[in-house]
Parts: C-alpha cells; structure tokens; sequence
C-alpha cells in the first residue's frame, strides 16, 4: 500500500511546488509591469510638461522664430495645431505689412493650403491688376517725355547760340540764369537797336521753353514716382 501512494503523492508536491512557482513568477511580473508603467507615465508627465512650457514660452514671446521652435522641438505636441495656426497668422500678417506681390508670394510658399491661402491670392491678383495699369502709365509717361526732349533740344541749342552771341564768350551757365548776365555783355554791342532786338527774341524763346521744361519736369518726377510704386507693389524696392 505504500508504494501505491509514493507516486501519487510525489506528483502532487511536483504540482504545488509548481503552482508556487507560477504564483511568484506572476507576482514578479505584475510588480515590474506596473514599475513599468509607472516610469512610462513620469516620462509622459515629463514631456507633457515640457510641451506645455514650451508653448507658454512660444505664446509669451509671440513670434514666427517662437512657434517654429515650438514645433520644431513638439512636432506632434500637444498644442502643435495651435502653434501652427499662430505661426500661419503671422506670417500672413507679415506679408500684409509688406503689402506686396512677392510678400504673399512668400506666404503661399510657406503655407500652400494655409488659413489665408485663398485671400493671398486675391491680393496677389489685384496687385498684378495694379502693377500693370502701373507699367502702361509709365510707358505712356516715358513716351511723353521723350517728345518733351525732343521739342526741348533744338530750343536748348537756340539758346546757348544766343548767350554766347550776346555776351561774346563762352558762357556754361544754363539757360534760365542767361538773363540775369545778359546786361553784362551789352556793353560789347555798339549797336544798341541790335542787342534790344536779339535780346528781345531770346526772351521769348525762354518764354517758350520755361514752360516745356517745367512740364518735362513734372513728368519725370511722375514717372520716377511711378516706378517706385511698381518696384513697392513688386517688392522690389
């Protein structure tokens, strides 16, 4: 009858001795999953914790150079659509500042599907309009102008023949100081008929001129104001 038992009884303790085995093996497991999951959670705390004072930083200084640095560092953080959304602002805001083509441009590039994508490109449009009612009236200033030169050179040559014949000696001053010397070279006419007569109709000829030049005057200021603003709409400035 002993020996019947002996067996039996052996693989019941082999059992137990087995089951305690299991019993403090998973013991030891659920101790170091939750060690485990304990330090995941301080690390996750950690970083949550940068992140947010990282974006109060961000949101402190205000910046383009703040809220990329933000991203850079939290590209998937926890306020990374806010500090994109901010960012997006402004640059936008910036090339409203600029208030030219190449601004938006700029922008577009940065943020081909951004919150003010399809506004920049309104105002691109209307500055393209602008640019090129711009340019025509340039064009049609420079054409002006150039008429203007060409009316005012052989006036000019007129004049300069007459300051040298009335005062007899080369004079370089320009013409509108003539008249103001023209009494010094009177001396030289005996012929006073003849002098009165020349200066007579030198003065009309700056008559005529004075004015011509005033108006070539105003028009190349106009057109000198005119390719500032194409370069200012262009960005080019």
């Amino acid at each position: 009858m002993r020996s019947f038992f002996n067996g039996p009884l052996e693989t019941n303790k082999g059992v137990q001795l087995k089951r305690r085995v299991l019993v403090i093996f998973s013991i030891l497991l659920v101790i170091g999953l939750a060690a485990l999951l304990q330090t995941v959670s301080r690390d996750g705390e950690k970083a949550g914790s940068g992140d947010d004072s990282a974006y109060k930083r961000a949101e402190s200084l205000g910046t383009e150079r703040a809220y990329r640095d933000y991203l850079d560092s939290y590209p998937s953080g926890v306020h990374a659509r806010q500090a994109a959304a901010k960012l997006d602002d402004l640059t936008f805001r910036k090339a409203v500042k600029a208030g030219s083509k190449m601004g938006y441009q700029m922008y577009l590039a940065a943020w081909p599907r951004g919150r003010h994508a399809a506004e920049a490109k309104t105002r691109i449009a209307a500055l393209d309009k602008k640019i090129a009612s711009l340019k025509r009236s340039m064009q049609e200033s420079r054409s002006r102008l150039d008429e203007l030169a060409a009316e005012l050179k052989p006036l000019e040559s007129r004049l300069d023949s007459f300051r040298l014949r009335m005062k007899g000696s080369g004079d370089n001053r320009p013409a509108a100081a003539a008249p103001d010397s023209l009494a010094a070279g009177r001396e030289e006419y005996s012929n006073l008929d003849d002098y009165n007569r020349m200066a007579k109709e030198y003065n009309a000829l700056l008559t005529e001129y004075q004015p011509k030049y005033s108006r070539y005057k105003l028009l190349l200021d106009s057109t000198n104001t005119c390719i500032a603003r194409i370069n200012a709409a262009q960005g080019t400035r």
